[in-house]
């Protein structure tokens, strides 16, 4: 069983990067409004068994949209037509149907650009002397002395 010093350290570890992934979400987010990129956030509740998420609030309701994507696009692979009328009312004029959004992946850019840029590394050479410090402190209490 890891001691808690280990644990911690561990966890000062996954908030380091979770929090360097939710930057760069940030960062890759379209912007039209601000919200979106306002509600990317880092969920910790789960943190006691070593996971953070990454995601998105549920203030951003399109959120799924623009990564996903939508129309031929989405996951339905068809495209956007109207339910109720003849057309659908565009920028751009009526339309009987329109080919849909494509995705966005600003989530799974921003983590694979915090991997590429060496952040876990950098996350543990920040946490080294945590880690060491909790290693010593495990193999001095592991020690039974004789008297």
């Amino acid at each position: 069983m890891p001691s808690l010093d280990f644990e911690k350290a561990c966890k000062n570890v996954l908030l380091k990067i979770g929090a360097a992934v939710v930057k760069k979400a940030k960062e890759e987010s379209p912007i039209k409004s601000g919200l979106l990129r306002r509600s990317i956030t880092m969920d910790t509740s789960n943190i006691n068994n070593l996971e953070v998420k990454i995601g998105v609030t549920t203030s951003a309701p399109y959120a799924e949209y623009v990564h996903e994507g939508t129309g031929i696009h989405g996951k339905h692979k068809t495209p956007i037509v109207p339910k109720k009328k003849k057309a659908l009312k565009t920028p751009y004029g009526y339309r009987k149907s329109v080919k849909g959004q494509k995705p966005n992946k600003f989530l799974e850019r921003a983590a694979e650009k915090v991997l590429n840029e060496n952040v876990i590394r950098s996350a543990l050479k920040e946490s080294e002397k945590e880690f060491a410090d909790a290693i010593v402190k495990a193999i001095k209490s592991s020690l039974v002395s004789k008297k």
